[in-house]
């Protein structure tokens, strides 16, 4: 998680708004992670930080749509918050590598 807290750092810095949202959004779900192990667990303190984690992710999806890393972090950030629909969504999205929207009939 640290790594991602200096990467946001270096991406703001830059003025990279797609950087600084993904590495956001990935180090708070890298920190819901490590709460997964702690008996002391703080379920109200995990599920918000899981929404501020999509926030940032949603952001940095709408910086960058066709970054299959973003749909994969989405992904298990919808499947935490119990949205499977969504989840299964962006799973496919990453998997297939297709930016919703972006083909056309041509």
């Amino acid at each position: 998680m640290t790594a991602h807290i200096r990467l946001r750092d270096i991406a703001a810095g830059a003025d990279d708004r797609f950087g600084e949202a993904f590495h956001r959004g990935a180090g708070l779900l890298l920190l819901v992670q490590e709460q997964d192990g702690d008996p002391q667990r703080d379920d109200a303190f995990c599920e918000e930080m899981l929404c501020k984690s999509l926030r940032a992710l949603t952001e940095a999806r709408a910086a960058r749509s066709g970054d299959t890393r973003v749909r994969a972090y989405l992904a298990e950030v919808q499947e935490r918050l119990g949205n499977r629909r969504a989840a299964d969504t962006e799973r496919a999205a990453a998997r297939a590598d297709v930016v919703p929207g972006a083909l056309t009939d041509a």
